[in-house]
């Protein structure tokens, strides 16, 4: 188990931890109960609309076709029930966003620009590959696609971070060194697919991709698997 300890008393309403994440996601599990935004993870719409996503999941019924929930609550008034709103990705991919600030700043945090199945030919597939094999690399790719749209600085502050082959940690499933290793090159070959096509349609790009010494750094299969090993031993799920 690994975690963080906090060694002083902690008051209700204390901040006991405020850090911004590099990448972040929200897992398929997670997913199954809360709605949240694409791009900052906090809940938005209404106390309703977050009653549906746990009655779908727990029904096997899309959460829009859903009308078990009443348009307003007993007890409960319109004001008190709004987390956020919710503001669509302009492409129609269905990303949704709690503010149009979101919505913006996912194009660079999140490589929205990059991996929005509305505006690219390459995402659908490469979504369909982590969804099929492991979420690690839904996160991996998202954070090839930052790196890409970034410069040198964000290259250096994840190197900084420690990490075997993510294809040499200890594992749950029965595939094989080379099996594992297989699949992270085929997420590379989609991640690397999805950067081409960006630039090609007029994302700019940073100089992590620009500059070719820089993009050597961390194209490569190995340099990949590191970062993988990299964010599986260090990054925090927070669960809702």
């Amino acid at each position: 188990e690994r975690g963080l300890a906090i060694a002083a008393e902690v008051g209700r309403g204390d901040t006991v931890l405020e850090e911004k994440p590099f990448v972040a996601i929200h897992t398929s599990e997670s997913a199954m109960t809360a709605l949240v935004c694409a791009n900052c993870l906090t809940p938005i719409g209404k106390l309703q609309d977050q009653l549906r996503v746990v009655l779908a999941a727990a029904s096997d019924e899309p959460a829009a076709d859903l009308a078990l929930v009443p348009p307003e609550l007993p007890l409960i008034d319109e004001a008190s029930s709004l987390l956020s709103k919710i503001v669509p990705c302009e492409r129609g991919c269905g990303a949704l966003f709690c503010s149009e600030w979101c919505r913006g700043a996912a194009e660079l945090e999140r490589a929205h620009s990059l991996l929005c199945v509305a505006s690219s030919k390459v995402a659908p597939s490469f979504h369909s590959h982590w969804e099929g094999s492991h979420e690690i690399l839904h996160l991996g790719g998202m954070l090839l696609g930052r790196l890409a749209l970034s410069g040198p600085d964000s290259l250096a502050l994840v190197q900084s971070l420690k990490g075997a082959a993510w294809w040499a940690l200890p594992s749950q499933d029965d595939a094989t060194l080379a099996e594992r290793r297989d699949v992270v090159a085929a997420s590379l070959e989609l991640v690397l697919a999805l950067i081409a096509e960006g630039e090609a349609r007029g994302v700019a790009m940073g100089a992590n991709w620009t500059d070719t010494a820089l993009r050597s750094q961390w194209t490569t299969l190995e340099a990949y698997g590191r970062l993988l090993g990299a964010l599986r031993l260090n990054a925090l799920a927070v669960a809702y």
